[in-house]
């Protein structure tokens, strides 16, 4: 659906448009999963829905909180948390390890399932896909899966949470830089 309407590839956002669209035209609820996420257009748009006083949550892989993908992932999680968006972490379940799964439903009346993230990188370099529906044998079990997902979650997370995802992130970067210098200079030694 996204991909049809596009007539200005420089300017589309594919997939990104399409989200946005949902989320602006949401009225009681916006609830999402995704892998990861960073990209600033779209979380601005989730906050400000949470802002018009709709219930805006966010499920994310568990594995988000020792190892955010993205760079600017938490800072800006953080922030759209200040305008009242709602984060928990996906525990694993029945054997699965990694919430994979990119969703969106609003309102009960509408969804959307692919392949991509709602990342920055996602949008500009990636091929993804998607499918968008209102039918309600699609919409109201993807609806349930992911208040379920939310239910079985670590529980809603605190920014205070959110701020030490993001400094054992800036940590563990500091050092893989570290361990790169270090690596860099005993071959230089050779």
């Amino acid at each position: 659906q996204a991909e049809d309407g596009i007539r200005d590839v420089e300017r589309s956002r594919g997939l990104g448009d399409v989200y946005k669209r949902q989320i602006k035209d949401a009225t009681v609820q916006v609830i999402c999963s995704w892998f990861t996420l960073d990209d600033e257009e779209i979380l601005r748009d989730l906050g400000e829905a949470a802002t018009r006083n709709l219930d805006v949550r966010i499920v994310l892989d568990q594995g988000q909180e020792h190892a955010p993908s993205c760079s600017h992932q938490q800072e800006r999680v953080i922030e759209a948390m200040r305008n009242r968006v709602r984060f928990a972490m996906a525990m694993p379940s029945h054997g699965r390890r990694v919430l994979h799964q990119k969703t969106i439903v609003v309102d009960e009346r509408e969804c959307l399932l692919g392949s991509s993230n709602a990342t920055t990188y996602s949008r500009r370099h990636n091929y993804e896909v998607a499918v968008c529906t209102t039918d309600p044998r699609v919409v109201a079990p993807l609806k349930t899966k992911l208040e379920t997902l939310w239910a079985q979650s670590s529980g809603e997370m605190t920014i205070d949470e959110a701020q030490r995802i993001m400094q054992l992130w800036l940590e563990k970067k500091s050092k893989k830089s570290r361990d790169r210098s270090s690596s860099a200079e005993r071959q230089g030694s050779w």
